[in-house]
C-alpha cells in the first residue's frame, strides 16, 4: 500500500491544496515561496502526533483575520457559545490492496466499505470554544490591573494585548490533535467533502496518531511504501523555466 493523495486545509501559505502522489517519487515543482515546503512539513508536523510541532504562525492569513474577529466580537460582548475557532486539517488517502487490509482496520468507515482507499483527518482544532473565550478573558482582565492610570501615558502594553497575542503563547494548551475516519465515497475526486459531510471521530482507544505512524513511519509491521523523504522540491525561475 503507498500514501495515494492528501489534502491540506490553512497550513501557512495552503490555504486548501489537494495534492497527487506518485507509487515512488513526487517531484514538487515551483517558484520560492509557493508553498512546496510546506506541503512536506504539514506530513511531518502532523504525523508527529506533537501538539509542540504547531505554532500560531502556522495557520494561513486568512484564519488570523478570523482570530481578529472573534477578538473584536468579544469586545464588543457579541461572541457566543456556537463560536467556531480555525483548524488545520490534514487528509491522508491510502491505498491499501488486500494482503494489507488488516493493517487499516480502525480506519473504515463502516463494515460495508468497499474499494481501495481509505482516508484519515487529522485536525489541529480547539479543545473548548467556550472554555478558550473564558481564559482569554480572564488573562485580559488580570492585565488590566498592570495599566497605569488614564492619565498616564502607558509604557508597555501587558499581555495579551488580543486574541492573537493570546494564543501565540497559549495554543498548545488551547488546541489539540484530533483523529477522524472519512469515508471515500463521501468526497469528490478532488477530495473535497459533498452533500455537507461530517467525518466520524476515530475512537481515542484506537490511537489515531499511534495508528497513523504505524503505517507512515515505515514500522516492519506496516510495510508501507511512503516515501516521504524522497518528496522532492526543485525551484524553478519563471522567467528561464517553461510553464506548465
Amino acid at each position: 500500500m503507498h500514501l495515494n493523495a492528501y489534502r491540506i486545509k490553512n497550513y501557512r501559505r495552503l490555504k486548501d491544496v489537494h495534492i497527487e502522489l506518485a507509487d515512488e517519487i513526487s517531484i514538487f515543482v515551483g517558484s520560492n515561496n509557493s508553498g512546496k515546503t510546506s506541503a512536506t512539513q504539514a506530513i511531518h508536523s502532523f504525523i508527529s502526533g506533537k501538539i509542540d510541532r504547531f505554532s500560531l504562525y502556522d495557520f494561513n492569513s486568512s484564519c488570523w483575520d478570523v482570530f481578529r474577529t472573534i477578538d473584536s466580537n468579544y469586545q464588543n460582548n457579541t461572541t457566543d457559545q456556537d463560536i467556531s475557532f480555525p483548524s488545520i486539517d490534514l487528509d491522508i488517502w491510502i491505498e491499501v490492496s488486500e494482503q494489507d487490509l488488516h493493517l487499516v482496520l480502525p480506519l473504515l468507515p463502516s463494515t460495508e466499505w468497499e474499494g481501495t482507499k481509505v482516508g484519515i483527518r487529522i485536525s489541529l482544532t480547539a479543545k473548548n470554544s467556550a472554555t478558550l473565550i473564558n481564559n482569554y478573558r480572564q488573562a485580559k482582565e488580570g492585565a488590566q490591573k498592570y495599566l497605569p492610570p488614564i492619565s498616564e501615558e502607558p509604557k508597555y502594553t501587558p499581555w495579551p494585548s488580543s486574541l492573537v497575542d493570546y494564543l501565540q503563547k497559549e495554543l498548545r494548551n488551547e488546541y489539540e490533535l484530533r483523529y477522524y475516519v472519512l469515508d471515500y465515497t463521501k468526497f469528490s475526486p478532488d477530495l473535497h467533502e459533498t452533500n455537507n459531510y461530517k467525518p466520524e471521530e476515530l475512537d481515542v482507544d484506537a490511537g489515531g496518531a499511534s495508528i497513523i505512524r504505524s503505517l507512515i513511519c515505515r514500522q516492519p509491521a506496516a510495510q508501507i511504501d511512503i516515501y516521504l523523504t524522497q518528496i522532492q522540491e526543485q525551484e524553478i525561475d519563471p522567467k528561464t523555466s517553461p510553464s506548465t
